[in-house]
């Protein structure tokens, strides 16, 4: 920091001879007396005091040329005044202003040389990536827990009941849950598959109590399999009978209208030719026992993927009588062709034509 006086050469000893030195300079008696200094104004609060001279706002520094001593030297102007602007107190404030050095008080603001602090992004970074570590970590835990839990569950429920069809397609199920098969023999060869599912948690089973003789709803649907041979129906609701009557007869039932196609055999056109008739107002029925034994099959294989619906069944198709009743018509390569009328005689409608299958 440059000092605040100027600096003074060295005293030098005078080796002139007595006779070349200057006479001295006395003054006389009568010289007017010098006027007394005017008074020292009181020093202003926003003053620098002496003791902090080395503070002062006004510094500035000698330069020296060269290393002579001469008086020509050493008269030369001192070198221009540096200026730097002295802060001012806070208003109302006794205390004397600091200089603060402008670097200083950029970094304590964070302005420090346009530098910003590093390690912010990264540390994100990490603690982003920790946490998604741990999310997966926590997800993969949950899976396999839920699995095994699954897996248990399946265990307890087949101990219980039976299940439908192969573990692959479907996961076992608690009785009467699942895809069944049921097949007759006993009036008519036939197979039948279907899936019974539930629409609540809670659903008549062969525990429940006793119902009036026209049934609850069991909160149970059943639906065919896809067979293209087959009749075709979807999720139509089972009702559950078991009358006080007769308890150990307790089934679940629905029924349903449809069409029935067959195609008669012998052949009903006078040419010979192939045709195939529709009872379009054929009524389904079905009954399904939860504890009649069964006569038929006589084992609890497999049908098709489907396993044997354990107890007796009981399916009857029954259309009435009526002009028009059945729809016959031609066929050539399959395709439907003119009515089928001649030699057909209708049947009054208070008779039925009905079909019985049932396995007990």
């Amino acid at each position: 920091m440059p000092s605040n006086t100027l600096r003074q050469p060295a005293q030098k000893r005078i080796s002139l001879p007595s006779s070349q030195r200057l006479t001295t300079i006395t003054e006389s008696a009568n010289t007017t007396p010098l006027e007394a200094p005017p008074p020292i104004p009181r020093r202003s609060s926003r003053r620098n005091s002496a003791s902090h001279s080395e503070s002062n706002s006004w510094r500035f520094s000698r330069r020296w040329s060269g290393s002579g001593s001469s008086r020509s030297e050493r008269s030369a102007p001192p070198p221009p005044y540096e200026w730097v602007p002295e802060p001012l107190a806070a208003d109302g404030s006794d205390e004397e202003p600091k200089v603060v050095d402008e670097r200083l008080e950029k970094l304590r603001r964070g302005e420090g040389d346009g530098k910003k602090r590093r390690g912010g992004w990264v540390r994100v970074g990490a603690i982003f990536a920790v946490v998604v570590v741990i999310a997966v970590a926590l997800g993969m835990g949950l899976g396999v827990g839920l699995k095994k839990s699954k897996g248990g569950g399946g265990e307890d429920e087949n101990a219980e009941g039976s299940s439908g069809g192969d573990g692959s397609d479907m996961p076992p199920q608690k009785f009467p849950l699942g895809e069944y098969n049921g097949s007759t023999d006993d009036t008519s060869v036939a197979s039948f598959n279907w899936i019974i599912s539930n629409t609540s948690s809670i659903y008549a089973t062969n525990d429940t109590t006793t119902t009036p003789s026209d049934g609850v709803p069991a909160n149970l649907t059943v639906s065919s399999s896809n067979d293209p041979f087959g009749i075709t129906f979807t999720d139509k609701a089972l009702t559950y009978v078991s009358p006080s009557s007769n308890v150990t007869s307790a089934h679940y039932t629905f029924s349903f209208t449809s069409t029935r196609r067959i195609i008669p055999s012998p052949a009903i056109t006078a040419d010979s030719t192939n045709a195939e008739c529709f009872f379009n107002q054929t009524i389904f029925t079905a009954n399904i026992y939860l504890s009649t034994e069964r006569k038929f099959p006589s084992s609890s294989t497999s049908i098709g993927g489907y396993e044997p619906w354990p107890y007796a069944v009981e399916i009857t198709q029954t259309a009435a009588g009526g002009n028009d009743v059945p729809d016959c018509y031609s066929t050539v390569d399959g395709q439907e062709g003119e009515p089928v009328t001649a030699d057909l005689v209708p049947q009054p409608e208070e008779s039925e034509c009905s079909c019985e299958y049932r396995n007990y």
